[in-house]
């Protein structure tokens, strides 16, 4: 889920970005729009990419992180506070090329159960307020705001509904250590819609997370071949998935003791 949407945000950022700047983009429940029922979780995921020259984040004392702000304009004026996600990132990063980062702030599911219906303005940005390490990124970036609507009316699109719902259930049961839970959320999915090519990616992710390193490779082929066949206008698929099969294979090639990887036959010349 995440390779896809956080490259769009970062693309639709990078338009409104100096081009010679990081590149910082944000996706809620991952887009950069959300509905949600009170009693979903939410994960907003704020990712930082380098421009067109390298970038190194970092701070004099703590990790780059703690310069990652996120701000929710509530419709009652009462916002709730956000949890930072748990995952493991190393305090200081170069970026370069393809390089991202992301960190994750979340509101759990008793949070959003107590926030008014309504819609809200998420906001977030990188600002090292003069804390920066020797050589790091100095600037302030924002990111293009994104919006979360709470409501308990019916969704006009029950299967698009259904495909967030459970994407971020995945991704909430990750992020709590979870991550059986993770792939069963991600499962049900498929089975009720096969051909989602977002659940397969996020599924891919998982895989990799696991150590499942050619299953992930294959399913990422799969996607490849489905995106070819479903926009056919479009000369490759999106960067990221390119990318991240290309990371996939070294690693196999690298000697992780994997089978034989097997490309899907749609894929074979």
């Amino acid at each position: 889920m995440r390779i896809l949407i956080l490259f769009a945000a970062l693309a639709a950022s990078a338009l409104a970005q100096p081009a010679a700047r990081p590149v910082i983009g944000l996706t809620v429940n991952g887009g950069a729009q959300a509905r949600i029922e009170p009693g979903w979780p939410v994960v907003v995921s704020i990712s930082i990419a380098a421009g067109d020259d390298p970038a190194r984040l970092a701070l004099k004392e703590g990790s780059w992180q703690d310069a990652v702000s996120i701000t929710l304009d509530a419709p009652d004026g009462h916002s709730p506070e956000w949890t930072r996600s748990p995952r493991i990132q190393p305090d200081s990063v170069e970026l370069k090329d393809l390089d991202m980062v992301t960190v994750e702030f979340v509101l759990s599911p008793e949070q959003t159960s107590q926030m008014a219906l309504g819609s809200y303005r998420v906001r977030a940005a990188f600002d090292p307020q003069g804390q920066q390490a020797e050589g790091a990124w100095a600037e302030r970036i924002s990111a293009t705001a994104a919006r979360l609507e709470i409501s308990q009316e019916p969704p006009q699109d029950k299967a698009a509904h259904q495909a967030s719902r459970l994407l971020v259930l995945s991704n909430w049961s990750e992020i709590l250590g979870d991550t059986a839970q993770a792939m069963a959320w991600v499962e049900e999915l498929l089975s009720a819609q096969p051909s989602h090519y977002t659940a397969k990616v996020r599924k891919a992710e998982l895989l990799e997370a696991a150590g499942r390193l050619t299953e992930a490779l294959n399913l990422l082929d799969e996607v490849e071949v489905q995106l070819r066949a479903d926009f056919p206008a479009f000369p490759q698929p999106p960067t990221l998935i390119r990318k991240r099969q290309a990371d996939l294979l070294e690693k196999i090639l690298g000697g992780e003791n994997q089978p034989e990887r097997v490309k899907p036959a749609a894929a074979r010349n």
